[in-house]
């Protein structure tokens, strides 16, 4: 299985900002730095919420686990992917906009 997903940025804005980060932390201090200078960090619509979603789970997790997964031989409360869920959350409390309407109050919720 192949999955392939990524993250469009504007490259004058991220340079602006401090250049692009190389950690999870650095990547949240991009986003509070952004909000504070009046962008908005972070757009999408459903689809591209979920291909995000799926590259941190990928990240917090590992190809083995996530199959593991699929698979119902792993659960949504392990460890890695109650990770997953934090850092989403992080990005909640730097008040990225993610994408708008119900199904982000209801992932996060």
């Amino acid at each position: 299985m192949l999955v392939a997903n990524q993250l469009f940025y504007n490259k004058e804005i991220v340079e602006e900002l401090g250049g692009i980060p190389e950690t999870w932390e650095e990547f949240i201090d991009l986003m509070e730095e952004a909000v504070h200078v009046g962008y908005t960090p972070i757009t999408s619509d459903e689809y591209e919420f979920v291909n995000f979603f799926e590259g941190v789970l990928y990240q917090t997790s590992g190809k083995e686990k996530l199959f593991d997964l699929m698979n119902s031989e792993a659960s949504w409360t392990d460890d890695e992917f109650l990770k997953a869920f934090e850092l989403m959350e992080n990005l909640k409390r730097v008040d990225v906009s993610l994408m708008d309407g119900d199904p982000v109050e209801e992932f996060l919720a």
